[in-house]
Order: structure tokens, then sequence, then C-alpha cells
């Protein structure tokens, strides 16, 4: 397995600190991404892949709810699918590797790849590439200690400076109904800067959207809590995973009750997604529930923000941009393979 670590020191731009706190935002997330898709030791995998494996990467697996916004985002970047579990030739990321408990077995398997097969197998197996590349944005010293795990790539330690040691990572999964009205998020309405053929919406926009969702939920929740009722999960459709992993962290700080992230969605859960579709009216139906979409059509004024037909093929969400960008290159050439020129 190489060994080669990638470490760069990558300092917060959006920065936000309060007593032990350190907050990370968004775009500190894209630029770890953006880092990590033109890694050397990423680029390095790829091609072991292909020549050791016979494969190309298989997608990207992030575990919730740490490990979610970053796989949407290497999706985009990458061009590869979010999985739903981990597979052979596939991206682990997540979060943090602060203990090591999560990344722990998929860790250990690179490590002793092919430790129970045959000696002939065995010997066949360490000339090809492992299973899993494992990355995380930020790794903990005492995660290699405890578990064995340190990443094949990271651009942060959590204790990397020292006049803050030990201060507790905050990510934009895990921020409260608090730090929003503390922050002022703008309202989900606010006018959303349009460039030329596109509509790029801001995770301001974003985060303003998932503060309307929680006001409308949280008295559907606090009734389920005062009868006994099951609490609903919280699932989220169309590759917006990343906000069902925001909203259901909320919700469980703001109720201090366990608040499900559910990788599929099951009956009367809380339901999320960009765009209000055929998709949604046929998982209203099926699991009888409301999906709050952020944009609808203004015909059937079906989500928080409703827009013209037209207006809708050109709004692009913060995840996805590397996606429109692809489409724009390939319609500007005629539909080939850009990434192979």
């Amino acid at each position: 397995m190489d060994k080669q670590k990638y470490f760069k020191n990558l300092e917060l731009e959006n920065q936000k600190e309060q007593d032990t706190k350190q907050y990370v935002a968004y775009q500190d997330v894209e630029r770890y991404c953006d880092e990590l898709a033109k890694s050397l030791v990423l680029t390095k995998y790829r091609a072991d892949l292909k020549e050791k494996n016979g494969m190309d990467l298989q997608g990207v697996y992030g575990p919730p709810r740490g490990g979610v916004l970053m796989a949407a985002m290497l999706s985009d970047k990458l061009g590869i699918p979010v999985l739903g579990s981990p597979c052979e030739g596939c991206i682990f990321v997540d979060d943090i590797a602060d203990h090591g408990r999560t990344t722990r077995p998929y860790a250990e398997r690179n490590t002793n790849y092919g430790q129970y097969q045959s000696p002939e197998q065995r010997t066949a197996m360490e000339d090809k590439a492992p299973p899993y590349f494992i990355t995380t944005m930020f790794y903990h010293p005492q995660s290699k200690e405890i578990s064995g795990v340190e990443p094949q790539f990271y651009t942060d330690m959590k204790s990397h400076d020292p006049k803050s040691p030990g201060k507790w990572v905050v990510f934009p999964h895990e921020k409260t109904n608090e730090y929003w009205t503390k922050e002022k998020v703008g309202h989900f309405q606010d006018q959303i800067a349009k460039s030329g053929d596109r509509i790029n919406v801001g995770w301001q926009q974003v985060d303003g959207f998932l503060h309307k969702v929680v006001q409308q939920v949280a008295p559907r929740i606090q009734e389920a809590i005062e009868k006994g009722q099951p609490i609903p999960g919280v699932f989220a459709a169309d590759g917006n995973e990343f906000m069902a992993a925001v909203l259901s962290n909320v919700l469980e700080e703001q109720f201090k009750r366990p608040i499900k992230y559910l990788q599929t969605p099951t009956k009367d859960c809380i339901m999320l997604n960009g765009f209000a579709n055929d998709l949604t009216k046929f998982y209203e139906e099926k699991y009888r529930t409301t999906c709050y979409s952020m944009f609808g059509d203004r015909e059937k004024n079906n989500g928080m923000i409703n827009v013209s037909e037209q207006d809708h093929a050109k709004i692009v969400m913060p995840h996805m941009r590397e996606e429109a960008k692809r489409q724009q290159l390939e319609r500007q050439y005629g539909g080939k393979d850009l990434f192979d020129r």
C-alpha cells in the first residue's frame, strides 16, 4: 500500500470561535475537496487502480453524518457516484479521524489486504491497489495511537494551532438553530445572484431554506414527543443528502432527542429535496409525507421558492457546480469527453 501522506496546513477563512469551539464553514469544506480532487496521492491511487486492479474509481462513500456533505461535493468534482455503502476501489471520506473508530474497519482492510488468502493469492494481491482510499478533512494523531488510523489524505490537524489546543471542531452539518439565528442567516427568499445562463445558489440560501424547514416541522416533532410517539427521521432525495445530515443534527440539538438521518425514506418521515419533481410526488404518495423542496414550479406553487420553468433549468445548487460546468462544456464541444483530451 502506498504510504505517502499529503499534508497541507489549511487556514479556515470563515472560522468562527466561541469558547472552546472552532467553526468550519461550507467554503472550507469545498476547499478541502478541491485540494483532494487535484492531489497527487489520489491521482496515483486512481492510476494504480486502473493499472493493477483493472478498474477506475467506483464512487465515493461518506458515513453519516460527517461524510455525507463531503461525499456529495467529491462526487460532483470527480464525476463519480455517491455510494450507499463502501466497495472496492472507492473513496472513503469523513469529516474527522479523531479516535478513528468509524474508519478503523476500512483502514484495517487496507493494511491487511489479502491476509486470509492462500500464499499464491496473497502474493498476487500485494501487487494490487488497496480497496479504499481513506481521507478525512481533520486528522488527530491520537487516531493512529488508538485505532491505527492515519488517512491517506488530510488537509488539517485538529490540534495544529498551539494557541488553541483541543478546540472542538464544529462542521457545517453540526450547526444548531441557535447558531443560525445568531449569525443572522439570510432569508431563503433573498435575491439569488444570477450569472449568464446559470442561477448560482449559495450556501447561505441553503441554510436559510433549512432554517425555514425547522420552523415548519418543529411543532410536529414537539407533538410526537408530548404524545410519546416515534419521532420522524429525515431523508433527502436526488443527491441532496447533505441537507438531511444538517437538518437532522439541528433538530437533534434543538429537541435533545435522537433524530435519525435516513438513507432510505420511511413512512411519515421528514423529506427534503432541492427541486420539486415527479420523484418528489411519488415519494409523498408512497410514504404519506410532505416533501419540503427548496425550489418549485411557479404554476404549481410546490416549493419554498417558486420559479418559472425557464429559470428552473438554470438553477445550480452549491454542491453541483462542477457538474454544471461539465454540462456547459459538453454542450460547447458537442458532447465530447473533455477529460480524456
